[in-house]
């Protein structure tokens, strides 16, 4: 259940990111049917996706249309997603990779929705090839487009993805260990004021997100000290919202404060979340266990 939110937090991210760039190309008919897709009007959609293909006077305008009739099959159904509905998706997904230059900014993204499909069918089915031509695809993104964030979103969904909701197996503490090789292969260091350098900007692009994950992942293995280590990293590299960031350093000051026995860090993080955070039900807990802690070291 934990990996599933995480996944589907993203995918909704990730969707409304395209959805938002759909709105903006010229096709009337492309911008009606994702407006369709983001009511919820799916059966409408698709059919407004079929026309826009059918009228598609570009090679771009074709292959959106594509994707968006994949995404009424991969993600709108109002059942469980059918393996015949992956399959399906997938296929125009292909498609669409024909139709594009090979140097288009848009291919890491079709390669990477097959990579995802072939991976639930493999969830459905258990059959190994699926996985192994899931793997194959999220490490051809990763190495023929490294310096872009579709390596990053691949690797993510990767590790999630294959981790599952049991975080307890050797299996899933090498594949956490692959995020923290990229972090190390990359030097990716956060900045102490906050900014993203910009020689690191393409870099940096979900290693906030990444850090979430190895945090709340050591979290659930009890191993508290990479927990906070991770949570700090990724309070420092920009927690996406005002309430992202509240939860992590109240997450941290309670880990060190519980766990940890770590009084001064505690106090620390109870000390930042009151300064950061002005309106918040925990504000009122957090001073007083910065007077407790206070009180015990001395």
């Amino acid at each position: 259940m934990k990996t599933k939110l995480i996944l589907t937090t993203l995918l909704i991210a990730g969707l409304s990111t395209l959805c938002m760039a759909a709105t903006a190309t010229k096709p009337e008919l492309l911008k009606t049917a994702w407006q369709e897709y983001k009511l919820g009007e799916y059966s409408q959609a698709e059919k407004l996706f079929i026309q826009a293909k059918k009228l598609a006077k570009d090679d771009k305008s074709y292959s959106e249309a594509l994707t968006g009739i994949a995404f009424c099959y991969q993600y709108a159904k109002k059942q469980q997603t059918a393996v015949s509905d992956y399959r399906y998706a997938i296929k125009l997904y292909e498609q669409a990779l024909k139709k594009i230059d090979s140097a288009s900014k848009y291919r890491p993204f079709f390669t990477a929705m097959r990579a995802e499909c072939y991976f639930n069918i493999y969830r459905l089915t258990d059959e190994k090839d699926n996985l192994n031509k899931a793997v194959k695809l999220w490490n051809e993104i990763q190495q023929q487009w490294s310096t872009t964030v579709a390596s990053q979103d691949a690797l993510l969904y990767q590790v999630m993805a294959m981790t599952g909701d049991d975080y307890s197996t050797p299996e899933a503490l090498q594949l956490a260990k692959q995020l923290e090789r990229y972090f190390k292969t990359n030097k990716i260091i956060p900045s102490k004021d906050g900014k993203k350098p910009p020689a690191t900007a393409k870099k940096l692009l979900l290693a906030a997100v990444m850090s979430n994950y190895l945090g709340d992942f050591y979290f659930w293995r009890q191993d508290y000290k990479n927990s906070v280590k991770w949570l700090i990293n990724y309070y420092e590299l920009g927690a996406s919202s005002y309430a992202y960031k509240a939860d992590v350093l109240f997450k941290i000051a309670r880990t060190a404060d519980v766990k940890l026995n770590d009084k001064p860090l505690a106090i620390s993080y109870y000390t930042l979340f009151q300064y950061e955070i002005k309106s918040d039900k925990r504000r009122y807990f957090a001073q007083q266990r910065i007077i407790a802690l206070n009180k015990d070291i001395k």
